[in-house]
């Protein structure tokens, strides 16, 4: 963070967020505000304008290297109007997802035979809820978000999930990497 991004504080979710969402190069600019109004979105459905305003102020003076010399009403402009278009904020399935879950309910005994702990059996469940929402297709799930899910350091996720693939309860489809989450199958016989 850079001495022009006061008013969002460095170790805030939405300061996080903001970070996540900067461009890399020239040509960024609009998906990563897109992406931004998004996430924020679901983080805080209700922001007010100057709420908005002041973060996307502070997205701008971070983003300036990589997006040259564009003014910051262009990128409040294309924030503005990707606000407007986000149909699913980020989060929302997820959070429909998880309502569904009984957590109090009982792992399978074949799971438990396994011996994953409770943390890794309820992060079982997530994925199992998950894929009957994804239908046939593959569902997203990153260990990062896995490991706040289920209260674990994202490493310690990471080894759950691939503990989880080499014991056929899940099924890799295709690794994550940078922004976007690995894809699975659930795949247990209960």
């Amino acid at each position: 963070m850079t001495q022009q991004s006061s008013s969002v504080s460095s170790v805030s979710s939405v300061g996080m967020v903001l970070r996540q969402h900067l461009p890399t190069a020239a040509g960024e600019r609009n998906r990563q505000l897109f992406d931004l109004a998004r996430h924020l979105k679901g983080l805080m459905p209700d922001a007010t304008k100057a709420e908005l305003r002041a973060i996307v102020t502070d997205w701008h003076s971070l983003a300036l290297p990589n997006i040259g010399t564009s003014d910051f009403t262009e990128s409040w402009g294309d924030f503005t109007r990707g606000w407007e278009s986000v149909r699913i904020p980020y989060g929302s399935v997820l959070n429909r997802v998880l309502e569904g879950i009984d957590m109090t309910e009982s792992a399978p005994e074949s799971l438990k035979l396994l011996g994953y702990g409770e943390r890794a059996l309820a992060l079982c469940r997530i994925c199992k809820e998950l894929q009957r929402n994804a239908g046939e297709e593959p569902f997203f799930i990153s260990s990062r978000q896995a490991g706040n899910l289920v209260g674990l350091h994202f490493t310690d996720a990471a080894a759950t999930l691939s503990a989880f693939v080499a014991d056929d309860v899940l099924q890799l489809v295709k690794r994550g990497s940078g922004k976007q989450a690995s894809r699975y199958r659930y795949v247990w016989p209960e």
